[in-house]
């Protein structure tokens, strides 16, 4: 089965980047959040858009992996400035990471039986592709 896959090599994916997150924000310097964060969610953006206009199981496999990055980064960045902010308050850092986590996909499982019934799974993928354009630009405009 492709996706199933598709999701060992997200695991490996997501493992790889959190061992080397650090290191890229440092490489990149000043705007090392922005960079690391903002890019993997606009090319994950154009790569669900692609996939919303295929048939290809082996194509949106790649993007399963592929969304192993922005995933990742979506739940160490908020993490690290808690961290940075509140070194000694553990709780407080572990609730943030929930937080990040879980309120995404509270909004995200809101609305896409919705979009899925009214306008077919393809629509769900351009959604999609458009929050992660919208996470990608903030990230630039907001960290």
């Amino acid at each position: 089965n492709v996706f199933s896959l598709a999701s060992m090599f997200k695991a490996v994916i997501a493992l790889a980047f959190s061992a080397y997150y650090p290191f890229m924000v440092r490489v990149v310097g000043d705007i090392g959040e922005r960079v690391v964060f903002g890019i993997p969610f606009l090319v994950f953006s154009m790569a669900l858009w692609i996939v919303a206009n295929t048939k290809s199981a082996f194509l949106a496999g790649f993007v399963v992996v592929l969304g192993a990055i922005p995933f990742i980064a979506t739940q160490t960045i908020p993490v690290a400035i808690a961290v940075s902010a509140f070194p000694d308050n553990l709780a407080s850092n572990l609730g943030i990471l929930n937080l990040f986590c879980v309120s995404a996909q509270l909004f995200d499982t809101m609305y896409t039986g919705f979009v899925a019934k009214s306008m077919g799974e393809g629509a769900v993928m351009r959604v999609a592709s458009i929050w992660a354009f919208v996470a990608g630009v903030a990230a630039f405009l907001l960290l």
